[in-house]
């Protein structure tokens, strides 16, 4: 479900923002999912 959410997210920012803007938005939210699994 989480997977379904971010690739809809993913879709329309891919849509509304350049390249090199999403790229570190990405990065970041994959550390911050990475952490939250760390954290549980």
């Amino acid at each position: 479900m989480g997977t379904l959410l971010g690739r809809s997210i993913g879709e329309t920012v891919l849509r509304t923002r350049p390249l090199a803007d999403i790229v570190p938005l990405i990065l970041h939210v994959a550390v911050q999912s990475r952490n939250l699994h760390t954290a549980v």
